[in-house]
């Protein structure tokens, strides 16, 4: 098992415009997978995958060797994650004349992580020899609380998005088996990455529970103002080390 930590930072997005350099507690929103990978760097290859020259300069900044960039056509909001993965690795294997085997993906959008957490999960997929792992949080509200609005402008036609059962009355009654893909850490063979075009697959990815403090994807500017407030915590600052 030959594993590269891989992170994705391409210079476009939809929700937020170049979301990856946003500031969170006045660094890029990138920054703070780039320190997680400088722990890491010791032990692991790190690729940094972006179409961006700004991007590019900023890690160069911080010390990673960027040689690489990835191709417009794989860097749209609509580009699979996993094309971009497969092309930046068979680079890879020709530039470092190498052949890596798995890949540990770590993407900017979740810059609170806990190391050990990401030790673990690799320590897990070695042990195991798993083809892919995927990191989970429990979710905060049940999915029987989810609803399905048909149309905006008709609020009150909706239905439940889960069938509910008479015998459940209270939160307390809920099972607790109801976890959420974080996007956190994800950890895939090339081979089943070729195979399946994904990293995730029903009942063949092994899935990691993570603290809940920890979860946190950033999309949209209100993701990004929670990721900015929890940062400046002092406390939050602590459990990170």
């Amino acid at each position: 098992m030959k594993e590269i930590i891989f992170v994705p930072a391409r210079g476009g997005s939809v929700g937020i415009k170049n979301k990856n350099l946003k500031l969170v507690n006045q660094k890029p929103l990138l920054y703070y997978t780039l320190q997680i990978c400088k722990k890491l760097e010791k032990n692991y290859k790190v690729f940094i995958s972006t179409d961006s020259n700004k991007i590019a300069n900023y890690c160069k900044r911080l010390g990673f060797n960027i040689k690489y960039r990835r191709p417009k056509k794989l860097s749209t909001s609509k580009s699979n994650i996993v094309d971009a993965v497969v092309h930046g690795i068979n680079w890879c294997n020709d530039y470092y004349k190498e052949n890596f085997t798995h890949v540990i993906l770590l993407q900017p959008t979740s810059p609170i992580r806990k190391l050990s957490e990401i030790k673990k999960a690799i320590s897990i997929a070695k042990k195991k020899k798993l083809e892919s792992l995927a990191s989970i949080t429990e979710v905060r509200e049940h999915s029987l609380y989810h609803v399905k609005i048909s149309n905006k402008n008709s609020p009150s036609r909706w239905k439940y998005l889960r069938k509910r059962s008479k015998n459940i009355n209270f939160r307390q009654q809920h099972d607790k088996n109801n976890f959420l893909l974080n996007g956190s850490i994800f950890i895939a063979s090339i081979n089943f990455l070729k195979k399946y075009n994904k990293f995730v697959i029903e009942n063949k990815t092994y899935l990691l529970n993570l603290s809940k403090i920890f979860s946190i994807d950033v999309d949209n500017w209100e993701d990004l103002f929670l990721a900015d407030s929890i940062l400046r915590n002092n406390k939050i600052k602590k459990l990170l080390k």
